[in-house]
């Protein structure tokens, strides 16, 4: 070893002579180690001595050695990798115990590696001895020396590089080869060890790591090399790393490699070149501003080499990621137009109009739709719709309204065309396009005019976002293309149509509504329907029409009408159900105009005429008919009840009550001779006016009725139910009455206390505070005490009290039993 000297010279330490050339050395604080044919040494620099030794097989290769950190190093000798550790030692001896006087002392101690054969890792401490021969002068162990772990590569591979990667091991191989006229190259391996580099304690699981390692990768490196049958050829590679970097050097006899970690454009690319694009895309969209950043990157290059293999997808995720200026984006643009490729790319430029953002020139927006437009309208369609529309800065619509219209007057087929309707898919989706384009370029009329005709339902929400603009132009452009298409509007969705037309009934007047559907009847149905429950008033000329409507479409709803308007002129009505046998209708317009008896002998007649067949499709019967139309005219009989009950104690409710009895007595004479009639109304037994003894007193004897002993049942099960219900509720009501009675006698009978009002000291019940205590007849005071008391008094809650012979002396009608005050009887006779 040189160190400086005294004056300025040199100082030549003798650290070791060994028989064999020294092939690697590594120095880590005080610790050195060298290597030779045979053996790895371990100096202690400090103590100046040798700490220990470690022998291998003698071979012809250079042993190669690395520091891993301060306390580990690795060892590579031919095929073999060792792991050592160093520690200090857990104890201080100072003598040296049970030692032989026949046992050879030496300065180091030694781990012979030769033995060696690829099996589990064992661990074995190296104690330094002192420098002394004599043991009873060992005081002292100064470094312990211990194998963590080795494993052993193939045969045929030879270390000639070892260094640390990360946590990892970087191994440099040479293959040995023994052909002479093959040239060999070397391989870079990335062996994975556990947790040994970064905790040397930690055991490493053998489960997981059989061979002792696990390769993570093993790549061929591309060298210029010399002669690879010169002998020991391996020994002229070696690898080298940066401190405290993962950069790593490759030496070889021509060439000088830098290996390193690799950046994210390195790792995009290797993805791109192994066919892991859609990882490549992801890894590149996490680290964007990285790739931005990478100024030696020439991506250009990449994305048409990526178009050249035919990736053109991949190609066009990438450009948003990598390319960073208008100038870029556009000549990427014009090779996948060469290409015929835009496609690919055009749902990934630039579309963000801030000034700082990237944007394109408005010609190459255009160039990119015109190009679509003839190539694929329905991708132009969905373009269009997708990229925002603001105000011209990105593409100039007019200038694509032209090309789109100059293109559909070219094509002959689609000029022979009048009803939209039957075009092709293609030509739908290039007016569809337009239609948006004439809606963005402020002509929302001609939009919405392309869209009836091509029967698109979108013209509901254009209708929706423009009825509504500040724009009074613009609203009646809209309005004035509706007016003149309203069946067209309702083929779309009647619903829908007739909603929007309601809403604008002040702009679309509803004669004018009518004229354009008067002969398309349900669309004028549906619409005076909407008309009439948002504004009855507004159908008042048109009640008519409505009611012809609704017995056409919705009787349902005529039948509402009748009953809760009385606007509808009743003739017209009365003939109009006349004439389509409506007979509830007919019978309830009867009723209306006084002619109730004409109504039931309708009902009676003919309310089972209305459906010829039964839920289930058969034909029904005439006993069948009889029953429904009892039950219709039962219906009609209790609706009259329920009105007279109603009416009862009016004047016009007097009035009526003959006449309900005597409808009664229409449906009794009736039904003696239609079993099926008797049936349902004994069924209905316990209705007001209706004795269901009447209507058996007037059958004929021997009149066969089937079913009458079970509409008899139900009469008797229906008459217990009342007298129960009936007991029920007389018991619940005296109950409730006794109560009430008791809690009344109770308070009678408490006693009253009569207090003047000036000894009042506290409140209490039953008090009756009065300020006049003297009699109100004889003026004297009734409060006396008992000796000079004239007897009995009478105390009223009016707080007027008198002495009992006053008041009947002077009232001839006073009555002992229930006396009121004279008093105040005469008081508010005078008042």
């Amino acid at each position: 070893m040189i160190s400086k000297g005294m004056i300025s010279k040199n100082k030549f330490d003798e650290l070791y002579k060994s028989n064999d050339p020294i092939q690697s050395i590594k120095w880590r604080n005080d610790l050195v180690l060298w290597a030779d044919k045979r053996n790895v040494r371990v100096f202690d620099m400090k103590e100046k001595t040798s700490v220990a030794y470690l022998s291998f097989e003698p071979c012809s290769q250079r042993c190669h050695l690395k520091w891993l950190s301060n306390s580990l190093f690795a060892v590579g000798w031919k095929n073999l990798v060792t792991l050592c550790q160093v520690s200090d030692p857990v104890r201080k001896v100072s003598t040296v115990e049970n030692m032989s006087s026949r046992q050879s002392v030496t300065s180091s101690t030694s781990i012979d590696m030769r033995s060696f054969r690829h099996r589990p890792s064992i661990v074995g401490s190296l104690k330094v001895l002192a420098s002394s021969p004599v043991p009873s002068l060992l005081d002292s162990y100064n470094k312990i020396i211990k194998v963590v772990h080795k494993f052993q590569l193939e045969p045929n591979e030879i270390i000639c590089g070892l260094t640390q990667h990360f946590d990892n091991l970087l191994l440099m191989l040479f293959p040995e080869t023994t052909k002479s006229d093959e040239v060999a190259q070397p391989n870079i391996l990335l062996a994975e060890v556990g947790d040994l580099l970064s905790d040397p304690t930690k055991p490493l699981n053998h489960s997981f790591y059989p061979n002792g390692y696990h390769i993570i990768s093993k790549e061929e490196l591309i060298l210029r090399t010399a002669d690879s049958s010169m002998p020991y050829f391996s020994n002229f590679y070696a690898i080298e790393t940066v401190p405290y970097e993962n950069t790593h050097y490759i030496v070889s006899p021509k060439d000088i490699a830098c290996a390193e970690r690799p950046t994210v454009a390195d790792r995009v690319k290797w993805r791109l070149s192994q066919g892991f694009s859609r990882q490549a895309i992801e890894l590149a969209q996490e680290n964007k501003k990285d790739l931005l950043a990478s100024r030696n990157e020439n991506w250009p290059q990449l994305i048409k080499t990526l178009l050249d293999e035919g990736n053109a997808s991949i190609a066009a995720e990438l450009c948003p990621i990598v390319l960073k200026n208008q100038a870029e984006w556009e000549e990427e643009i014009h090779e996948f137009l060469a290409l015929n490729q835009l496609k690919a790319i055009a749902h990934f430029v630039p579309l963000d109009t801030r000034s700082e953002a990237i944007h394109l020139s408005p010609t190459t927006y255009e160039l990119i739709l015109t190009h679509l437009m003839r190539e694929d309208p329905a991708f132009f369609y969905n373009l269009v719709s997708t990229w925002p529309n603001d105000q011209d800065r990105l593409f100039s619509h007019q200038a694509i309204i032209s090309a789109v219209n100059s293109f559909l007057e070219n094509d002959q087929h689609i000029a022979m065309v009048t009803n939209l309707d039957q075009l092709s898919a293609e030509a739908k989706s290039l007016f569809c396009t337009l239609a948006i384009l004439y809606e963005q370029s402020g002509n929302p009329e001609k939009s919405i005019d392309l869209l009836l005709r091509l029967k698109k339902s979108q013209v509901f929400q254009m209708l929706n976002r423009h009825i509504h603009s500040p724009n009074h132009d613009t609203r009646a452009s809209v309005l004035k293309v509706i007016s003149s298409q309203v069946e067209q509007l309702m083929d779309l969705n009647i619903d829908n149509a007739s909603k929007f037309l309601v809403e604008q009934m002040d702009h679309l007047p509803i004669e004018k509504m009518i004229e354009q559907l008067e002969h398309r009847s349900f669309y004028l149905y549906h619409y005076l329907d909407r008309v009439y429950h948002k504004r009855p008033q507004a159908v008042a000329g048109n009640f008519s029409k409505l009611l012809k409507l609704y017995a056409k479409h919705d009787r349902k709803r005529l039948w509402e009408l009748l009953r809760s308007s009385d606007n509808y002129p009743l003739n017209e009505a009365l003939d109009l159900c006349k004439s389509n046998r409506f007979i509830q209708e007919w019978a309830y317009l009867l009723t209306r105009i006084g002619k109730k008896k004409d109504a039931l002998e309708l009902l009676m007649m003919h309310g089972g005429d209305e459906l010829e067949k039964n839920p289930d499709g058969s034909e029904r019967s005439e006993e069948q008919r009889q029953k429904i139309a009892a039950h219709t005219s039962i219906a009609y009989l209790r609706e009259q009840d329920e009105q007279f009950a109603a009416q009862s104690g009016t004047k016009e409710g007097k009035q009526e009550a003959g006449p309900i009895n005597d409808l009664w007595q229409i449906v009794l004479n009736f039904a003696v001779d239609k079993p099926a009639f008797i049936c349902a109304l004994l069924e209905q037994a316990g209705l007001e006016g209706f004795d269901p003894s009447n209507l058996v007193r007037h059958i004929k004897p021997g009149t066969k009725i089937p079913g009458v002993q079970q509409a008899v049942t139900k009469l008797m099960n229906d008459y217990y139910v009342q007298i129960e219900l009936r007991e029920s509720c007389n018991k619940v009501l005296l109950d409730g009455l006794q109560q009430v009675t008791d809690k009344m006698l109770q308070q009678y009978n408490q006693p009253i206390l009569v207090l003047q009002e000036s000894t009042v000291t506290k409140n209490h019940n039953h008090i009756l505070v009065i300020d006049d205590t003297n009699c109100h007849f004889c003026g004297e005071n009734t409060l006396l005490p008992a000796a000079e008391s004239r007897g009995e008094l009478f105390t009223f809650k009016c707080k007027h009290i008198n002495h009992a012979d006053c008041s009947i002396r002077h009232s001839a009608t006073f009555n002992l039993n229930q006396p009121e005050c004279c008093f105040k009887l005469s008081a508010t006779a005078s008042f």
